[in-house]
């Protein structure tokens, strides 16, 4: 019987370079997240936009960091957070 190993199942470890690369990302972003996050903290008193996503988007240019760089779920959850906040 011919058994198919996919290339694409995260329970095999090792030498998967997509499922690497997409576990970068998440950690990546979620590092990201944190950094932004701190950075407002740190350096805003109030929202200066009418828009949420432009400080959001102001913000991530001072950083130098690109809207690809983070997870979709990650920007929402800045957003949210930024709405909640600010």
């Amino acid at each position: 019987m011919f058994k198919f190993d996919n290339p694409m199942d995260p329970t095999k470890d090792g030498n998967n370079l997509f499922i690497d690369g997409i576990r970068f990302h998440i950690r990546n972003s979620a590092i990201l997240k944190n950094d932004i996050q701190n950075y407002i903290k740190n350096n805003y008193i109030a929202n200066p936009f009418n828009s949420k996503l432009k400080f959001l988007e102001k913000v991530m240019q001072e950083l130098n960091i690109d809207s690809d760089e983070l997870t979709i779920a990650d920007e929402h959850e800045l957003l949210d957070w930024i709405y909640a906040n600010y």
